[in-house]
């Protein structure tokens, strides 16, 4: 299928093909798992040509038969008319959204139980395939771990279960929570994947926003599962912050560094730290690049951006700050020249 790939790519670059375009330069062509295979572009006649001279060069050259009745196609804004001429060239059936790949409900709401009823019903169907009364307590109880740890694992891992009502499996819960938060994760840590790069350009600055989540913060147009990833956190027994109190940043430029929530100064964050400071300031979400304040003569912290306020203002929070002046020079450099070290 590597070979696909390959075509569908050579005939974007020569511009014979037309891909899906979102943002400035980024685009989307082709997405491959194995034999599952979705290609995305424009709807032209220009590109269905160009699109089954790439299908019928990828049979002759692999020897391969390519299942055009099993095939589907779908349209995003398009007209019924386009869809239905799509068809009749490709010989290919017209699908609905929402559609399943890879096994996950792609177009549905995914907060409704109907979603989560398959998942059931297939572990149903598994466990009732074995007679239990010829399984051991121990058995039963291995042969539940399995079929609840392998077949609900990949929806959990980028859906967010119903809080009531859902599985009503006792420990799920943690584990979906647990699954989500690798997205924050992968998104502080991967930035050349298409889907980082797509992230970036939907929801404007993804990194910062999983440090700093707050639900007022929250945008209506952004989907239900950016929601759920960004508001998903787990909080020890310990009484730490969860997520953000538990990834240390090392500090470059510090455009992808929160100076209030990123815990990239000692063992606390600022906002933990200084917590009348943080609830005073008008620029919560200040980076550590911008809290700083760069002339001929070097680069000092700048109380003015890490607070929002006026120099008035500023003043008056430093008498009144609990740990004194000392406290909020400390935080904000507010009171003294302190020299930024390091990138």
């Amino acid at each position: 299928m590597e070979g696909l790939t390959a075509l569908v790519k050579k005939s974007a670059a020569t511009g014979d093909f037309h891909p899906f375009i979102f943002g400035e330069e980024e685009n989307m062509d082709i997405l491959q798992f194995a034999d599952d295979t979705i290609i995305i572009g424009e709807p032209s006649s220009d590109n269905l040509w160009s699109l089954k001279v790439v299908l019928r060069g990828f049979e002759l050259v692999s020897m391969l038969k390519i299942n055009f009745s099993k095939s589907n196609v779908y349209g995003v804004n398009v007209g019924d008319w386009f869809l239905n001429s799509v068809t009749h060239f490709l010989g290919c059936k017209r699908g609905a959204v929402p559609f399943s790949f890879l096994g996950i409900s792609v177009g549905e709401n995914h907060s409704r139980r109907r979603v989560w009823s398959r998942v059931i019903n297939k572990i149903k169907i598994r466990l009732s395939s074995w007679k239990g009364k010829f399984i051991s307590i121990g058995g039963r109880v291995t042969l539940i771990n399995a079929v609840l740890n392998a077949i609900p694992t990949f929806l959990l891992s980028f859906y967010k279960a119903p809080d009531k009502g859902g599985l009503g499996i006792r420990y799920v819960g943690e584990i979906n929570k647990a699954l989500l938060l690798k997205w924050k994760w992968r998104i502080l840590t991967e930035d050349n994947t298409i889907w980082s790069r797509f992230l970036e350009v939907r929801y404007v600055e993804p990194k910062l926003k999983v440090q700093g989540y707050i639900e007022e913060g929250n945008k209506s147009k952004d989907s239900k599962w950016w929601r759920d990833v960004l508001a998903n956190d787990i909080k020890t027994e310990f009484g730490d912050d969860g997520f953000t109190s538990n990834i240390r940043c090392t500090v470059g430029k510090g455009k992808k560094i929160l100076f209030w929530s990123s815990l990239w100064w000692g063992d606390q964050t600022f906002q933990a730290l200084f917590l009348d400071l943080f609830n005073a300031s008008n620029n919560i979400f200040a980076t550590v690049f911008d809290a700083v304040s760069r002339s001929a003569g070097g680069a000092v912290w700048s109380p003015k951006v890490i607070l929002g306020l006026e120099e008035t203002v500023i003043c008056r929070l430093q008498c009144s700050a609990q740990n004194s002046v000392a406290a909020a020079s400390y935080a904000a450099g507010c009171g003294s020249n302190q020299q930024l070290r390091g990138g």
